[in-house]
């Protein structure tokens, strides 16, 4: 027995990649050439965008102007492609400040000093502060930093699917991703998954997020398309500041209650059914067609979330309006169509959220509480039809 479960391990185990793997080391000089001229790529589909503060940058400067022994800039190499797996923000920080774009802090006792790479921008030369900005000794700069090596783990051969496997590994004892970083890894990877395949359906923006190619027959007709010509607002998922990939993580959950009525919660839950999908779609536009939006509406729903997620109006935030609709529609409720359409045409601006909040005692919930969900439907039904 024991013979057999170890085969069905070794199995498991066993791998036909022809992937090969070596170290090297690259000059901070070479590297910052290669870089700008776009022989690597470190804006993977499946990779978070730029997390680093500008202290974290600074940080990472001091350490190599230190001498400190860092892990390797992790490359999967295809041809002459180079494609960084992991260290981006390590790479990004290290161009940075070759260009000028932030200095090195140093401490002396209670002055702070500003090291600039090569020179001190215009707005730091004069001032009170002015002393206190200064550049590299060209010594420092020539022999200490451009002339010190990196090291690269380089990776040859692999599959789109080893690369994210590789990705993931590499991340997982890292700073913790979040519930959308996480999701953008899964559209990547799971490709066949209905879920996804749904997300990309009816969300077509988030195609150009994992750089998938947009199919424009496709795109003119997806819900996410519609419901942003409806708004007059399309969501924005290459936003920089969103580096939580909220807006992913709003459009998986939108899909995941249009299947069964319950959220995307660290993944997609319960059954998925693409057709059934599809029609609840339909729904949600059934409920808009022809309904007259008043600008007072307008403004409403481009108010930004919330004070953290000022890039996103409040028209896309789940606990919002979008939500609550899928969720009665996943949860197959009565007349939604009719309910949705009475309460829309009688609203006031600023009168959404409260329908939902007043007299709400799950408001401090989770956006995508389903008994936050429950509770708005209920009060729409009691208040306004």
């Amino acid at each position: 027995m024991s013979d057999t479960i170890d085969t069905i391990i070794l199995d498991i185990l066993r791998t036909n990649s022809t992937a090969t793997s070596s170290r090297t080391t690259v000059s901070i000089r070479q590297f910052v050439t290669d870089f700008l001229a776009d022989r690597y790529k470190f804006n993977l589909p499946f990779q978070r965008k730029p997390q680093w503060k500008q202290s974290e940058k600074s940080e990472w400067i001091r350490a190599l102007l230190m001498g400190t022994l860092m892990d390797p800039l992790s490359i999967s190499l295809r041809g002459r492609h180079k494609r960084g797996i992991n260290g981006g923000n390590r790479a990004r920080a290290t161009v940075d400040y070759t260009l000028n774009r932030f200095p090195m802090d140093v401490v002396v006792g209670r002055d702070t000093y500003h090291y600039w790479f090569s020179e001190i921008p215009a707005q730091h030369r004069t001032g009170r502060t002015a002393k206190s900005h200064r550049t590299l000794p060209v010594d420092v700069r020539e022999g200490k930093f451009l002339d010190r090596d990196i090291d690269l783990n380089i990776r040859q051969n692999l599959t789109d699917d080893e690369e994210v496997e590789w990705y993931e590994n590499m991340n997982r004892n890292m700073k913790s991703h979040t519930k959308g970083q996480l999701l953008i890894s899964k559209l990547c990877k799971e490709i066949d998954n209905p879920f996804v395949v749904s997300t990309l359906e009816l969300f077509p923006v988030l195609k150009t997020r994992i750089q998938m190619p947009l199919l424009t027959e496709v795109d003119d007709n997806a819900l996410g398309t519609q419901l942003a010509d409806v708004f007059n607002s399309d969501p924005n998922p290459m936003d920089e500041r969103d580096i939580r990939e909220d807006h992913a993580l709003i459009f998986a959950t939108y899909v995941n209650l249009l299947a069964n009525g319950r959220p995307y919660n660290d993944g997609f839950v319960g059954e998925c059914d693409t057709s059934v999908i599809r029609r609840n779609a339909n729904t949600i536009l059934e409920i808009f067609d022809g309904l007259p939006i008043s600008e007072g509406m307008y403004g409403e729903f481009h108010t930004p979330s919330s004070s953290k997620k000022q890039f996103i109006p409040k028209i896309w935030a789940p606990s919002y309006l979008l939500g609550p609709m899928c969720w009665s529609i996943g949860k197959q409720k009565e007349n939604v169509v009719q309910v949705w359409r009475s309460f829309l045409t009688r609203c006031l601006p600023n009168t959404i959220a409260s329908t939902y909040l007043d007299d709400n005692d799950e408001a401090h919930l989770d956006d995508t509480s389903v008994r936050k969900y429950e509770t708005a439907w209920n009060n729409v039904l009691a208040r306004h039809v």
